[in-house]
């Protein structure tokens, strides 16, 4: 079970609420990302990833965490030729190691998914029963923190004698803990959070986001020292206790999904 700091009480019963916020790459901080990325034979969601469990790692106290990643699964031709979205989510390890490097520790979080993704027809609910999971009708099942990669293009619309206006659409809830979005913009890397305002204030998020993008910062300027050489005040101050008032900037809503509005052009 991943138990993050948190604000509020957990409820007895998990709800769905959300709240979004978002932290932008600088660009050197991409530039290292994608850089190290490419000389490990890794993708900059993996280095994003292993980044995430020295997050993890601080705020916790813990070096052994299991956070979901979503994996596309369309492997059977009996489905490709099938509309549909066709995911799975699967529950990943992070062991991250202060006295490892993180060039180490990119590659052990390389390897754990190569090897999660080696079994793809595991069904969720065997993995449950396997596992003898227990039933807490206040937590998500089987992972409380979602790490996933939003990459797909913009979406153009093209309507003879039609303007099409975007009109980003509601948050439609948390259904984890929290969930943070690999995603980029105008060709530069950003971390989305969507989060539960049932648990976590705005400022401990954002605090959070900060301090993850501080360690990914140090970690990628001296990827062969030590985790522990790397400071890391932003997540040292998402640990502590965050004001108890709701959040007041942010607007809870997402330009991930979106609505169109159109109206003729033709006379």
């Amino acid at each position: 079970m991943l138990e993050l700091p948190a604000d509020r009480v957990r409820p007895a019963a998990q709800t769905y609420r959300g709240e979004f916020a978002s932290a932008p790459f600088p660009p050197e901080l991409d530039a290292r990302v994608r850089a190290l990325a490419a000389r490990l034979g890794a993708t900059p969601s993996t280095v994003l990833l292993a980044a995430f469990g020295e997050v993890l790692r601080r705020l916790l106290d813990r070096t052994d965490h299991v956070v979901g990643v979503v994996v596309a699964d369309r492997r059977l031709a009996a489905v490709a030729d099938l509309v549909g979205f066709f995911v799975d989510i699967a529950p990943v390890r992070l062991r991250p190691d202060g006295e490892r490097s993180f060039t180490d520790q990119v590659l052990a979080c390389r390897q754990e998914l190569l090897d999660v993704l080696a079994h793809p027809n595991a069904p969720l609910e065997r993995i449950v029963q396997e596992l003898s999971v227990p039933r807490d009708p206040a937590r998500p099942p089987l992972v409380q923190v979602l790490f996933n990669v939003f990459n797909f293009a913009e979406p153009a619309l093209d309507l003879p004698d039609l303007v099409a206006e975007r009109v980003p659409a509601g948050l439609p809830g948390s259904p984890f803990d929290l969930t943070l979005y690999l995603v980029e913009r105008q060709g530069v890397l950003a971390l989305d959070a969507v989060y539960n305002p049932d648990l976590f204030a705005a400022a401990r998020i954002a605090d959070l986001l900060d301090g993850y993008l501080a360690v990914l910062d140090s970690l990628t300027d001296a990827p062969e020292r030590p985790a522990d050489s790397v400071p890391a005040p932003a997540v040292a101050a998402a640990r502590r206790s965050a004001a108890q008032s709701s959040s007041s900037g942010s607007s809870g809503r997402s330009t991930r999904t979106c609505s169109i509005r159109c109206r003729s052009t033709s006379t």
